[in-house]
């Protein structure tokens, strides 16, 4: 370490904290990769493998993308199955006394991913925790992208256990396992897991989380005692869960606030199919060839938007047993298929919609930008329509879904009122608040605009004056603005 360069060593001190990830280490407009993260990742995105210099004269193996693309590139790794440390300048290099202070900003793994163009837009991606003793086991699923948390236990023998978790495992399919020491020594389902399901596991060292203040579930939800938790008597659940909010808060370094609540789930409520079953029944999949074509939800899947495919791809994974609710379902089948008009009309609206869960996600963690919000706009302007035909229905079921539904009007004018109808994509771009929303922003603006024009103004002035006509106003981040001659 001592014979590395300044810079070397800062990439060096952050890759230890995060030895199972490939660390993106931010240099410029590049993102860089060195040493073995470099010859795996150059390999893997089949990008140059190239070398740098990194102290006493040796040269270390490095590989390197473009910041604007990096996206795509983070993608495509944890499709692979890779972790990926994003690591960022988090000072103005200008300002900089040294080294340009660095740090990790957020952990992409299979599991929390939020990028949409790498995720089924008709299905979850589950993250799972698992806590297990000789006693039982709880399990806690997030979608990040959604912000969807469930959980539940189970009381059993080991034998029992290890078969409970596999069959959950079964309904949800999840990318991404996190699981103490004791679920995955003597699990004679972990090979199945692997093969059938394939999720990226993290494996955590058992310690005796009853006896540990859980605070990262009482934060999550606001709450001051598990006392005041729906679950406060699901002990498994509560470990299972904790542990999952602990991880999502190591990974995305930012809050949760699209978390806002967890749904416990009884397995018994559904109908009970192993993981084999599951496969015979072609649900997702044929069992051949493994597409979805000819699958039993590609022959159902008549959903106008991605939010439906999701929930129906649920519903199959999951079938009720309750007759109530079964009849509920049926009823309101029933009313579309004798009033096909009324069907047009609310798939017409719906066909508008976006994906307004993983668009609500985005901008309430921060990751969005200006289309997001007009994606959201357009999609909420449909709903008070959409509430008109179902209050007009002569279906119970339809007409109560009318009245639970909130039009959200205000946050429809809120968005309608601040941004633009064609904003730029980045929000550091600019052009993102419409003109008269703010007069502090409009004021910043002219004196932005006016500041360009004294500039222009001075620099011909000068160039009058002094009869040089190459005569220019540069600027750079080191010396400030300057008036510079060309030789041309």
């Amino acid at each position: 370490m001592e014979n590395l360069t300044p810079m070397m060593k800062q990439y060096m001190t952050i890759k230890e904290q995060y030895p199972d990830s490939i660390l993106f280490f931010r240099l410029g407009d590049f993102y860089e990769m060195f040493f073995d993260d470099a010859i795996l990742a150059s390999k893997e995105l089949e990008i140059a493998l190239t070398k740098r210099a990194g102290g006493m004269g040796a040269k270390v193996p490095m590989c390197g993308i473009p910041h604007h693309v990096s996206e795509g590139y983070i993608a495509r790794l944890v499709e692979k199955g890779y972790k990926v440390a994003v690591c960022d300048q988090i000072e103005d290099p200008a300002l900089a006394k040294g080294i340009v202070k660095r740090d990790v900003i957020r952990v992409v793994t299979p599991g929390t991913i939020t990028d949409s163009s790498a995720l089924d837009a008709k299905s979850n991606n589950f993250l799972v925790s698992i806590y297990m003793d000789n006693f039982g086991v709880g399990l806690s699923y997030v979608d990040n992208s959604t912000g969807e948390m469930f959980t539940t236990e189970y009381l059993g023998e080991v034998a029992d256990i290890y078969s409970f978790v596999l069959d959950e495992l079964g309904k949800t399919f999840p990318s991404e396992i996190i699981c103490n020491k004791t679920f995955t020594e003597n699990n004679r389902n972990m090979k199945t897991i692997k093969n059938k399901i394939n999720p990226f596991i993290n494996v955590y060292e058992d310690v005796n989380l009853l006896e540990k203040h859980h605070t990262n579930i009482l934060e999550l939800f606001k709450v001051k005692s598990h006392e005041d938790l729906e679950i406060k008597d699901k002990m498994y659940s509560i470990l299972a869960t904790n542990k999952l909010i602990e991880y999502l808060y190591a990974t995305q370094k930012n809050t949760l606030d699209h978390i806002n609540q967890l749904t416990y789930y009884e397995p018994q409520h559904y109908m009970v199919m192993d993981i084999n079953t599951r496969a015979n029944l072609e649900i997702h999949e044929t069992i051949m060839s493994r597409d979805k074509k000819g699958a039993l939800i590609h022959i159902l899947d008549k959903t106008s938007t991605a939010m439906g495919g999701r929930l129906l791809k649920n519903w199959l994974e999951q079938p009720l047993i309750s007759t109530d609710k079964i009849n509920y379902r049926l009823n309101v089948v029933q009313y579309f298929t004798e009033n096909l008009i009324i069907l047009d009309e609310v798939r017409d609206l719906l066909k508008t919609v976006y994906d307004i869960e993983r668009i609500s996600s985005k901008v309430t963690t921060g990751n969005c930008n200006g289309r997001d919000f007009i994606s959201l706009k357009n999609s909420l302007s449909i709903l008070p329509e959409l509430k008109k035909i179902l209050t007009l229905t002569d279906c119970s079921e339809l007409i109560q879904i009318s009245k639970d539904m909130d039009a959200l009007e205000d946050i429809f004018q809120i968005i309608d009122d601040a941004i633009e109808e064609s904003p730029p994509i980045g929000v550091k771009d600019g052009g993102l608040i419409k003109k008269g929303y703010s007069a502090e922003l409009d004021k910043i603006r002219e004196s932005s605009l006016k500041g360009k024009q004294w500039l222009g103004d001075l620099e011909a002035k000068e160039r009058d004056k002094t009869g040089i006509k190459n005569l220019k106003i540069g600027y750079n981040r080191i010396a400030g603005y300057f008036f510079e001659v060309t030789k041309s």
